[in-house]
């Protein structure tokens, strides 16, 4: 029959209203050419195109004039078109589509022509025909007939593609050598890197010096902050301290765990034969590796020296070790080399590309602190000792000392001046130390500077106090360039019981010093410690020491306790002790003129301080002048008997030090030698020998042989403890240190007091050490025990 075709320009709404230019019958054929297209929205840039005219059937119903039908056509376009089914019905279904953007052909279907036009459209009802997914087609017949007698019987000729091709990978999966993984993953082997914050950042820019920007996973960091060493991010390295900066590639993958042998060893990446690994360092393709062209291990070098090393390939392997070549991995390295590294931030990244795809790793990224100026200490000075309070000063003998309040109210300033101390960056925390440290309790540390935020910080006691560089202030230009002050004020810490005299002071005893000694030094990263003067501070006078004395039976001289004055009317109560303040060099009693105790030493006054002198630059001040002291001196003190020592006759002083004991006739006794003389009293009776009266326990009770040649006999004294029998010059036999006596009466009452006075001549050479009194029997055995022999290593 003859055909009647029709001509319609314009969309596919225009062609379904057809009709109203006449009707259409059956069996004719509409051909649509022109600029026809889909409308999916209300501008043109929503309509999909047809790639060729559309040819539809005519009416399928009687007497209709709306419903067509597509004969075979393709239609293209980017994405998928969305038509509503309430405006088309199912004209549009069978209709082929070609999405441009992933190359996969759909076929048009309709899913709910009854649904409003908002709710119900073409999208996601269209059918995926090839180019993926599980609706690509079926599997078609069995070769044999049945699908039955395989492993998926379940499988039919209507079963979908993916199906059994998803089932077949899985198989494949559990029988075959896993392939290694894609290439994803670098680390840094750098060990040179260490955690500190930048002088520079968005806030603080240096000339030259690229500040750290947000990359990857890694994030940007501002002057002031850290810049850490861990994970991806490497720290902050000097530049040249190792000319390259290396890694691994997938350094964080394990051989496979395929026993005996791995399907892979550590750190494989996979399509190790195919395409080429570039590494690309601060956005910039520095190096290329060729993976395709040879299967032997290589390195790839870059123009500016950084490089990509691989293994030769490998195939994966089967547990029993055959070899599957399907899946080939490497293993490989890379290195930044130092001509492709800035000053300022750096990173790496390797990407291996494919002909169809590429895989990128993770970033790795550093800083380089280029800076090669010099880090110097312009200043290094003290000034005078600042008091909140001195405290009460100590006196001993009329020498005044520090003590312990000295200590809790003392600073000693120090400050110190450095250049380059932020170029271009500082520790985090730490970096600069008072260190060395000796007698001292705490110290506090104030950093200034024009680019700096003032900063007070405050240490310890140990051997070394840790403080943080200050921040920078970003709002002073070039903040990093500044100068810093640093001042310390340091509270000294001398142990208890302990004696100091300057280091000038030079004299045959009490030599003691605690030096306060400390040094403050500063850190930059990377460069040399700078370190200032080693602070020595010896010019004070310091006393602590704490006296062991008893009063029934020993004396230290560390204090004068139970010193007295000569006073034979008040010897032995409260009212003739000694007044530690007075001047030696001028007091005097009924013409008695007093020896000095300094440090733990009864000497002359001449031989304490510096030859009498006790003037020292830190103080204290104001002190007697003891340099033109003359005569005779004496040291008189008391020891009371307690209830335990009441009735003993006999007895022995026993005595420390460096010194001759003689007879009160003694002609040894004479200026300028250490010869010593000794008088004792008792105070309690009417005791013929020793009431009231000083007497010489040598000439008057003696036991034992006695001196009977006292002008040319002396009993030697020294340091040692034990009764040791020594051969004087006169030939007989005496103890060292003991002169032994006896009370002639009918022996100690409880509580009775002895009074002992040692008498030097003028310039006396020697020094005692300590006095003991021993009650009981005072033989000339060895074995004896000695009051010093069991107390001296106290003290």
């Amino acid at each position: 029959m003859s055909q009647i075709i029709q001509h319609r320009r314009g969309s596919l709404a225009n062609i379904k209203t057809l009709n109203a230019s006449g009707p259409i019958h059956r069996g004719e054929i509409l051909v649509a050419t022109g600029s026809l297209y889909i409308s999916s929205g209300s501008i043109d840039s929503d309509n999909y195109h047809l790639s060729a005219s559309i040819f539809f059937g005519g009416s399928l119903t009687t007497g209709g004039s709306s419903d067509y039908r597509p004969i075979t056509q393709v239609i293209s376009g980017s994405g998928l078109p969305s038509m509503t089914t309430q405006d088309y019905g199912r004209t549009l279904d069978g209709i082929l589509w070609i999405n441009t953007e992933d190359n996969k052909l759909y076929r048009l279907v309709a899913t709910d022509v009854a649904a409003a036009s908002t709710t119900a459209d073409y999208t996601g009802s269209h059918q995926l025909l090839s180019g993926g997914g599980s609706e690509g087609g079926t599997i078609g017949p069995a070769e044999d007939g049945s699908y039955a007698d395989g492993l998926f019987t379940d499988f039919t000729e209507n079963t979908l593609i993916g199906t059994p091709v998803d089932r077949f990978n899985e198989v494949l999966k559990a029988l075959a050598p896993s392939p290694a993984p894609n290439l994803d993953n670098i680390d840094a082997d750098e060990t040179d890197g260490v955690a500190g914050d930048l002088s520079f950042g968005a806030s603080n820019t240096i000339s030259g010096v690229t500040n750290v920007t947000a990359v990857g996973d890694l994030a940007a960091v501002d002057v002031n902050a850290a810049f850490a060493e861990s994970g991806d991010r490497r720290g902050i390295i000097r530049l040249g301290i190792s000319g390259s900066f290396a890694g691994t590639l997938n350094e964080d993958v394990p051989a496979d765990d395929g026993n005996p042998n791995p399907a892979y060893p550590a750190n494989a990446f996979g399509d190790a034969n195919l395409g080429v690994l570039e590494m690309h360092v601060n956005g910039t393709l520095v190096c290329s590796a060729s993976l395709s062209g040879s299967d032997a291990g290589f390195t790839a070098t870059g123009g500016g020296g950084s490089s990509i090393t691989v293994s030769s390939t490998s195939s994966a392997k089967f547990p029993d070790g055959t070899e599957l070549d399907v899946f080939i991995n490497r293993t490989g390295t890379y290195s930044v080399h130092l001509t492709d590294q800035r000053p300022g931030h750096n990173f790496v990244q390797i990407k291996h590309k494919k002909s169809a795809s590429e895989t990128t790793t993770n970033f790795v990224d550093f800083v380089i602190d280029n800076f090669d100026g010099t880090s110097a200490i312009d200043i290094n000075q003290t000034g005078s000792w600042s008091f909140t309070s001195p405290g009460t000063l100590k006196t001993v003998s009329g020498i005044k000392y520090y003590d312990n309040n000295f200590e809790d109210n003392t600073a000693i300033p120090y400050t110190a001046s450095f250049t380059n101390l932020y170029r271009d960056t500082y520790p985090t925390s730490g970096g600069i130390t008072i260190g060395t440290q000796t007698r001292v309790a705490s110290s506090a540390l104030s950093i200034t500077g024009d680019g700096i935020t003032t900063s007070n910080q405050t240490g310890g006691s140990s051997a070394t106090s840790t403080f943080n560089f200050a921040a920078l202030n970003t709002s002073v230009s070039n903040c990093h360039e500044t100068a810093t002050t640093m001042s310390a004020g340091i509270t000294p810490g001398i142990s208890s019981n302990t004696f100091h005299q300057p280091s000038t002071f030079s004299n045959p005893s009490g030599s003691a010093t605690s030096d306060i000694k400390f040094r403050l030094t500063a850190n930059p990263l990377h460069r040399s410690a700078i370190n200032g003067t080693q602070y020595t501070e010896t010019r004070f006078l310091y006393n602590s020491l704490t006296p062991g004395v008893q009063e029934h039976n020993f004396e230290d001289f560390k204090g004068e306790t139970y010193r007295q004055t000569y006073s034979a009317t008040t010897f032995g109560t409260s009212t003739g002790g000694f007044v530690t303040s007075n001047n030696l060099a001028t007091e005097e009693d009924n013409g008695v003129k007093y020896s000095v105790q300094y440090n733990t030493y009864l000497v002359y006054p001449t031989k304490a301080g510096n030859s009498g002198d006790f003037t020292t630059e830190k103080g204290p001040s104001s002190q007697h002048d003891y340099t033109s002291a003359s005569g005779e001196r004496s040291y008189i003190r008391y020891f009371k008997a307690r209830v335990a020592d009441g009735g003993n006759s006999e007895f022995a002083l026993e005595f420390i030090g460096n010194a001759r004991l003689v007879t009160n006739t003694s002609t040894l006794f004479a200026t300028g030698t250490n010869y010593i003389r000794v008088q004792v009293m008792r105070i309690d009776d009417s005791n013929s020998n020793f009431h009231q009266a000083w007497t010489d326990p040598l000439t008057t009770g003696r036991i034992g042989s006695g001196f009977t040649s006292p002008n040319s006999m002396y009993i030697p004294i020294s340091t040692a403890t034990s009764y040791v029998e020594n051969n004087n010059v006169g030939g007989s036999n005496f103890a060292t240190g003991v002169a032994k006596f006896q009370d002639l009466g009918a022996g100690l009452p409880s509580g009775a007091s002895w009074g002992v006075r040692i008498i030097m001549p003028e310039g006396f050479t020697g020094n005692i050490n300590a006095i003991g009194l021993h009650y009981g029997s005072a033989s000339d055995t060895s074995s004896q025990t000695r009051v010093l022999g069991n107390t001296y290593s106290n003290f």
